[in-house]
């Protein structure tokens, strides 16, 4: 008898869904450019200018979601017929079929036929299609009581430009005649579609109907009924369908929209009843914009402002960090936006982002000269005769410089200043690279914190008097405007002395000094403190500047998320990475990674894994999905290894063997891992009795973004470390993981925190290197560290807070889900069960 899964998996082959997809075709050696016309797991209609004779196979490349895929297909049918098209160009149409295909493919293909099923639904015939498909309705109802007369509540409800601002995960919404078109964000994936309102005064009702877009059948209503004169109830009903063959799709729509009408609601009951109490409306506008800087590069930046804001309001620059971008600065600078500021932020020339310019050619003078450029640019553009300005870390550097001469800086905020360049070196790589410069020992050029620069930035940084604390002692002499700086307390890479020597020499009564407690040098690695690092800034700023001492308001969190993921995609777009380049990344990666189980908080890690895997029983199969270089599987074999000396054999012949399975993206790593265990073993191998064999060890080489190649329920517990933040999909890894664990079987995953800040390990690990090589091996996981914030930056990465960990659990049908961190603080830990 025929199960569901087997009616659903035949439907999927028979029912082939209209779509334009381009394809590559390869015939003798050559390619051709060719287009689908249907598509289904059994193969493919195609179209393509070019005439070919019948033969028996063919290739062809798919870019689908996980990658390019090559399939072999066989000649089904090539019609007799052709047809014109509007350029009166001849097209043939092919039908090929599947040949040899694996499980993994089929289950790419299934996966990509599910996407384009719902991206393409609205050009179906739906007629046809409701033979063929299922759909489930459902039918939402929430309400929510207003202390507001119901004139005024059908009033703001009816004010479409609004709706932006009430409505979570909005990305994009548009008033096109008498209809909507909406664009918002579930999970990552961008839905849009178009609705039609009719609203009623008289009945306070406003109804609502999708005529396009990617739901199907949705519609509702909004009615009011008025309680009494000051009060009145807001109900919202919403219907729509979701086809039935994907739960998982149809659990999330519905989540997500029920969620979304809520805090709707919440939102409008928020902005009625506060109004009298001075709150302010957010709508936050971040305007491109782009100059010249004194040498003639072009500046890319932002102008972000709260709509209403003034341009003569005054105007704040905030500098990018050292190795970060325009993007980096977006959460302070909606901060300032919110409480009644211009702000412009900008991509440095000679840096990262979308200004001219190369890092390779980065000095701390011409992240001076672009500051003083962009003060000129306010100057002609707006009439600004005076800013305020912010930096953090090392451009807090030539923001001191610049406000010691420049009279035009009307305040200045720093956070986590380095007012030492020279000490700061000293503290990151442990040799004083000022010291060898001016020896003229120096080299040509630099790793500094993973980005490649000339050393030109050492001499410049000398010549201009940016090196040591003298020369910021002597610039802070020449301070005069109001100033605020805030510290970090346990700031590995500055000390707090110096920066209070140099808070006392600025030569103003009005300045002021804050040390964050639990602080480290990045920031944002504690959320929390920096948002009190924030507010005190801004209430500083705003005490100053516009003679105002009242309570700092916070950005709309809803807003301040999109626009940080437009830019982190617009990012990405401009940084492109490839298959081969991410390999060669990671296999360099390893190399220096083998230093990091000499720090005593990831070995502590590991035993935190080690620990959450419970007890081992006999000829259980575990995974390291990631393994790298081998790191867990080794620490697993010692445990196991100290777990043998303490029992004696018959004891410890009722759980072993172990059968550790090695899982990686490249071969040099899965070849490392296997050199790695095997040398323990034969290290170890006298101190077993009666030969046992207590672990056993196989590898495969393997890309997590693809369908792993093992059966359901085959592996008793599952690790995966600190990897889903570099694959492209995530949940899509950590539901294959699920489908391979048996049930009641566990399954633990993990990610370094968002912002994770690792100085104070290095700081350790420079401390005990007892050589030149352990001094390079140190210095070459800072670089990668580094080069993997960058990615980040850029979209390309994405590390993931407690939260989002149990959340991905939850979604791939994980359950009793707990969370940890762990890794001196710096990772968060989740493990899940395998229930039936």
């Amino acid at each position: 008898m025929k199960t569901k899964k087997d009616r659903i998996a035949k439907r999927r082959q028979n029912f082939r869904i209209p779509c334009s997809l381009p394809l590559q075709l390869f015939l003798k050696n050559q390619t051709y450019p060719a287009e689908t016309i249907n598509f289904s797991l059994a193969g493919l209609a195609i179209k393509t200018l070019e005439t070919f004779s019948q033969q028996n196979t063919y290739k062809l490349v798919i870019k689908l979601p996980f990658g390019l895929q090559e399939l072999t297909l066989g000649a089904h049918a090539i019609f007799s017929h052709s047809i014109m098209d509007k350029k009166q160009n001849l097209e043939n149409i092919y039908g090929l079929r599947f040949l040899k295909i694996t499980h993994a493919q089929q289950k790419i293909l299934t996966e990509f036929l599910d996407k384009i099923y719902l991206d393409e639904e609205i050009l179906f015939d739906r007629r046809s299609k409701s033979k063929k498909e299922k759909f489930i309705n459902y039918h939402i109802h929430n309400s929510l009581t207003i202390k507001k007369n119901a004139q005024t509540v059908f009033s703001l409800l009816t004010n479409t430009e609004r709706y932006q601002h009430f409505m979570t995960q909005v990305d994009e919404i548009k008033s096109i005649d008498d209809h909507l078109a909406w664009k918002i964000f579930i999970n990552d994936t961008q839905i849009k579609w178009q609705e039609k309102r009719t609203i009623n005064p008289e009945l306070l009702t406003i109804k609502y109907q999708q005529i396009a877009g990617e739901l199907r059948g949705y519609q509702g209503e909004i009615k009011l009924a008025p309680l009494n004169n000051s009060s009145t109830t807001v109900n919202i009903i919403s219907n729509f369908q979701i086809p039935a063959s994907n739960p998982e799709i149809t659990t999330l729509y519905q989540k997500n929209i029920k969620r979304s009408l809520r805090l709707f609601l919440q939102a409008i009951k928020r902005e009625l009843e506060a109004k009298n109490k001075g709150l302010v409306k957010q709508i936050i506008v971040s305007r491109d914009l782009h100059y010249k800087n004194r040498s003639g590069k072009n500046i890319r930046g932002y102008h972000d402002f709260m709509k209403g804001t003034k341009l003569d309001a005054p105007f704040v620059i905030v500098i990018p960090g050292y190795g970060e971008t325009k993007r980096d600065a977006l959460t302070i600078a909606y901060y300032f936006a919110v409480n009644g500021f211009n702000v412009l932020r900008y991509d440095a020339t000679n840096h990262l982002g979308e200004s001219d310019g190369e890092i390779l050619n980065f000095t701390l003078t011409n992240l001076k000269n672009d500051l003083l450029s962009s003060i000129d640019y306010l100057n002609k553009k707006f009439k600004h005769q005076n800013c305020a300005v912010v930096a953090t870390s090392l451009s807090a550097r030539i923001a001191i410089k610049a406000a010691s001469h420049d009279k035009r800086i009307n305040f200045l905020g720093l956070l986590v200043p380095v007012v030492n360049l020279q000490a700061t070196l000293k503290a990151v790589y442990g040799e004083d690279l000022i010291q060898y410069t001016l020896h003229h020992l120096e080299k040509k050029e630099y790793d500094i914190f993973g980005f490649i620069i000339d050393s030109m930035f050492l001499r410049n940084s000398i010549s201009r008097k940016l090196d040591r604390l003298n020369t910021s002692l002597e610039d802070a002499n020449s301070i005069k405007c109001p100033t605020c700086i805030i510290a970090a307390d346990n700031d590995s890479w500055n000390q707090n002395k110096e920066i209070y020597n140099f808070f006392s020499k600025v030569n103003t009564q009005n300045k002021f000094f804050f040390t964050l407690s639990d602080s480290l040098h990045q920031l944002f690695e504690n959320p929390e403190k920096a948002k009190e690092a924030i507010h005190y800034l801004v209430y500083q700023t705003k005490k100053e500047i516009l003679q105002i001492a009242e309570k700092t308001i916070q950005p709309n969190l809803k807003q301040l998320t999109t626009q940080n993921r437009k830019e982190k995609h617009k990012l990405a777009s401009h940084n492109l990475i490839t298959v081969e380049s991410e390999k060669k990344f990671w296999n360099d990666y390893m190399v220096d990674f083998k230093v990091i189980t000499k720090a005593k908080e990831y070995r502590d890690y590991l035993t935190d894994i080690t620990n959450l895997l419970g007890n081992y029983k006999k000829n259980q199969k575990i995974l390291d999905a990631g393994c790298g270089i081998g790191h867990y599987g080794a620490w697993l074999f010692i445990s196991y290894l100290n777990l043998f000396q303490k029992l004696d054999s018959k004891k410890f012949q009722k759980i072993s063997p172990i059968h550790y399975y090695g899982l990686d993206f490249t071969k040099s790593n899965i070849e490392a891992a296997e050199s790695r265990h095997r040398n323990l073993q034969e290290n170890f191998y006298d101190n077993f009795k009666d030969n046992i064999n207590c672990l056993k060890f196989s590898y495969i080489q393997h890309d997590l973004n693809q369908p792993l190649p093992y059966k359901n329920n085959t592996f008793d517990k599952v690790v995966s470390s600190l990897v889903l933040s570099y694959l492209h999909n995530p949940l899509f890894a950590a539901k294959e993981l699920l489908r391979i664990l048996k049930n009641s079987g566990i399954l633990i995953i993990s990610s370094l925190k968002p912002y994770s800040d690792l100085s104070r390990i290095y700081c350790e690990f420079l401390k005990e290197a007892k050589s030149e090589h352990e001094l390079k091996e140190v210095r070459s996981l800072l670089s990668s560290a580094g080069k993997i914030k960058r990615k980040a930056g850029e979209g390309h990465y994405k590390f993931f807070t407690e939260l989002e960990l149990k959340n991905m659990l939850i979604s791939a049908g994980a359950k009793d889900i707990q969370v940890f961190r762990s890794f001196g603080n710096q990772a968060n830990l989740a493990v899940g069960v395998k229930r039936r």
